[in-house]
């Protein structure tokens, strides 16, 4: 899934336009081997498919046993990521993200952000993300919906 929105990053912002396409194999060698990546380069494609709400790109950053964390439960895997993330999203469709604080500490990062979504908003979001490898293993999120109107 591909839309419109767009990820800030500091003040850097990302937009993702329209039948702009991303394959998960682009993370890997001709061989299939993984290809190590930082939790800063991670986290940049994480911002960039969640600014094209692409699900199935922000699915493919997590680990298999990956554990996604929100004040609504506990989602384990690949599949709780996918429904944790789609919950997000259906929140706050077609968002405008902006995320001004980003804090690495070697494998965590920490960041707080905000986004504009049509009748919704959430100013106060704050993740955490632990990193194992190349793939996010734990993320946490915690946001409070706004009406705009």
């Amino acid at each position: 899934m591909v839309g419109t929105s767009g990820l800030s990053v500091g003040r850097l912002t990302f937009v993702a336009p329209d039948k702009v396409r991303w394959h998960a194999d682009s993370y890997f060698t001709s061989q299939g081997e993984d290809m190590t990546r930082t939790p800063q380069e991670i986290f940049a494609q994480h911002g960039a498919a969640l600014g094209a709400a692409d699900i199935d790109r922000i699915v493919a950053d997590y680990s298999d046993d990956a554990v996604f964390i929100t004040p609504r439960g506990v989602r384990h895997g690949k599949d709780g990521v996918r429904e944790g993330v789609t919950e997000l999203l259906a929140d706050l469709p077609d968002a405008k993200w902006d995320i001004p604080v980003t804090l690495f500490g070697k494998d965590v990062l920490f960041i707080e952000w905000s986004a504009v979504s049509g009748s919704r908003r959430a100013r106060d979001g704050a993740d955490t993300f632990v990193f194992d490898g190349d793939r996010i293993r734990v993320h946490t999120v915690r946001y409070t919906l706004e009406s705009t109107t």
